[in-house]
């Protein structure tokens, strides 16, 4: 089976459960993304077979946009509560009273980020599209 033939199988099958926006391309870059991610830019660069990293991260590697959920770093920066009088409030970043006793955070164990856990088609992600073709007219 050529190249040809899968791609022709591929949009078939992607339009027919409202897929139509992954492609082939749409696999290759969420694959340089992921690599890019988890092991380097220099490692996606590898994986794509290209010869500069410049190239994979112009046209490849997805940048995130936006904000990073950083809270449960900045949690573990939260002062230590011990135990005192049933009366003694303490104030959340929140705004809301807390009674009682505050787990110490484990500042050993190690923090993965949020965005490792999900999927590269997860609701948040914008999927990439090719640029418009020009029809030459």
């Amino acid at each position: 089976m050529d190249a040809n033939n899968v791609g022709k199988i591929w949009r078939v099958a992607s339009d027919a459960i409202g897929y139509d926006w992954v492609t082939l391309k749409t696999f290759r870059k969420t694959n340089a993304t992921m690599i890019a991610k988890t092991m380097g830019a220099e490692a996606a660069t590898y994986q794509a077979g290209h010869s500069k990293v410049s190239m994979t991260h112009a046209y490849y590697i997805e940048e995130r946009r936006g904000a990073s959920d950083t809270r449960s770093v900045v949690d573990a920066f939260k002062p230590q509560r011990k135990s005192g009088p049933k009366h003694e409030q303490v104030q959340t970043v929140e705004g809301q009273a807390h009674q009682g006793d505050v787990p110490a955070p484990d500042l050993t164990a190690p923090v993965s980020p949020p965005e490792a856990d999900k999927s590269p088609l997860s609701e948040d992600h914008e999927p990439y599209e090719d640029p418009p073709k020009n029809s030459g007219t």
